[in-house]
């Protein structure tokens, strides 16, 4: 490391480089699910590698891979990115980063989540990409009482049908949850760049309370195989999180609605959670509420389900955590209920 002068001032900076990760194991079981080989699955889901590098007070270098079984490489770069804080009031980010919409999604990394599964509307990537190789201007105004924007734009690559857990069921429940005799093929993920933007804007009081609402709107080159035809979507899509505390009780929630346009027809998307959670020392309960919409196109059928899970995140020390969680997912046509168990280890 070293030290240098910010401006001519007689403070001194001296850089900091701080590399940390996490890997996590995971076990699954769903009874008689279709497309499966088998009930049930053990495997290495991710593992996390972060790197952040502060040459100067105001400058931050990151970097995040995780690695994913089955992903491609674009896919595991999830953030790099280099960060200037003018001050308080307005920093500009430039590179990969998380898309900045949804808090959970900002933070979605295993070991700092309380559940073992995401939201859908976070492992979907319906209403907006996982990442964004973009611009963004961001700040905050405020101490007790804060208003926090983010405005961002940039291109993309179509994150949807990226298949985590285990299993390789979350992400791709559109497909797998009717138990039929019927399969689909989805197609890879969309290699052509996406153009897009939208913002954020929240308030808060301490970290009692937050809310926020954002939108984002894209414009995506798409290749049917149905139809063997290139097409072009256009998706706005809005939505709100609040956040609510008191002491160690907490509860989160958010909703988002997206209008796709396609073949001069639009189609909508819903979504939304709430959770439920409370700390006792080391061990936190949990409980989440979830309602999934999507429509019908030319190789899937319309879907529509609310999935319940309930389970408790054990963090015996700062390197380990456990979870272990019941989820139910509830359709029309079928129901489907699954156990799974994560270990995670940081450094």
């Amino acid at each position: 490391s070293f030290s240098v002068s910010l401006f001519g001032q007689e403070e001194q900076w001296e850089s900091q480089f701080k590399v940390t990760g996490y890997v996590a194991t995971e076990y699954e079981y769903f009874k008689d699910i279709k497309y499966f080989p088998k009930d049930y699955a053990f495997s290495l889901t991710e593992g996390g590698l972060l790197a952040n590098y502060q040459p100067l007070k105001n400058l931050t270098i990151k970097t995040v891979f995780v690695y994913r079984p089955g992903f491609k490489f674009d896919n595991m770069v999830n953030e790099a990115n280099v960060e200037y804080k003018i001050n308080n009031y307005l920093n500009i980010k430039v590179g990969r980063f998380l898309t900045p919409l949804s808090p959970m999604n900002t933070y979605y990394y295993a070991p700092v989540n309380n559940s073992a599964t995401l939201p859908i509307m976070i492992s979907h990537h319906e209403f907006f990409p996982l990442n964004m190789d973009a611009v963004s201007l961001n700040g905050k105004i405020g101490e007790s009482f804060k208003f926090q924007y983010n405005v961002f734009g940039g291109g993309f690559r179509n994150t949807l049908w990226l298949k985590t857990g285990s299993m390789g069921l979350f992400g791709y429940e559109d497909t797998q949850l009717i138990k039929t005799d019927a399969t689909v093929d989805l197609p890879d993920v969309n290699a052509d760049l996406s153009v897009g933007g939208g913002a954020h804007l929240g308030i808060s009081y301490l970290d009692n309370l937050e809310l926020g609402f954002g939108f984002f709107k894209s414009e995506d080159p798409f290749f049917e195989p149905v139809s063997q035809m290139n097409l072009k979507v256009e998706k706005f899509s809005y939505g709100f999180n609040l956040k609510a505390k008191l002491s160690t009780l907490q509860l989160l929630a958010e909703g988002w609605h997206a209008d796709v346009k396609i073949f001069g027809a639009t189609t909508n998307y819903d979504g939304g959670f709430a959770e439920l959670s409370n700390t006792f020392n080391k061990v936190t309960p949990y409980a989440r509420f979830e309602y999934h919409y999507a429509p019908a196109t030319m190789n899937t059928p319309s879907i529509e389900f609310n999935r319940y899970t309930a389970g408790i995140n054990y963090k015996p020390i700062f390197e380990t955590t456990m979870k272990l969680e019941y989820v139910r997912y509830e359709h029309k046509v079928t129901d489907l209920d699954g156990i799974i168990a994560t270990l995670i280890f940081s450094f």
